[in-house]
């Protein structure tokens, strides 16, 4: 089996929770990786070239953010909705699921929270 794996960054985006359906996070920098895995399929048939077909995908995001009042009980399942976004193009994802959440707490009382957040399904829009 092979993996084909996209790397994607940017400086814009939206964390909106499912527990209160409020945008109340500001994404600040994000890392999306997007992974396909790949089937071999070759058979005896097919000569001295391997064939492979495209398999299921995931993807993980590590966003962060400027958090004044982190919440820490979004860890560990909690749903979202991500928009991650370039500038020029979005990416929308219906269903995030939080799987780790750390807090640097910076001069000026600003939290700078980094949230991991992984695919919730057939999630990407």
């Amino acid at each position: 089996m092979a993996v084909g794996t996209v790397y994607l960054k940017g400086t814009a985006g939206v964390v909106t929770w499912d527990s209160d359906g409020k945008a109340d996070e500001g994404v600040t920098a994000y890392v999306l990786t997007a992974n396909r895995e790949f089937i071999e399929t070759t058979s005896i048939d097919d000569g001295d070239w391997r064939t492979f077909t495209p398999g299921r995908l995931d993807w993980t995001a590590t966003v962060d953010t400027v958090n004044a009042n982190p919440d820490f009980t979004t860890v560990g399942g909690t749903a979202a909705s991500l928009t991650l976004g370039d500038g020029v193009t979005s990416f929308v994802f219906n269903k995030a699921i939080c799987s780790d959440m750390s807090i640097n707490h910076e001069a000026n009382d600003v939290n700078r929270t980094t949230y991991t957040f992984v695919n919730g399904g057939a999630s990407f829009a």
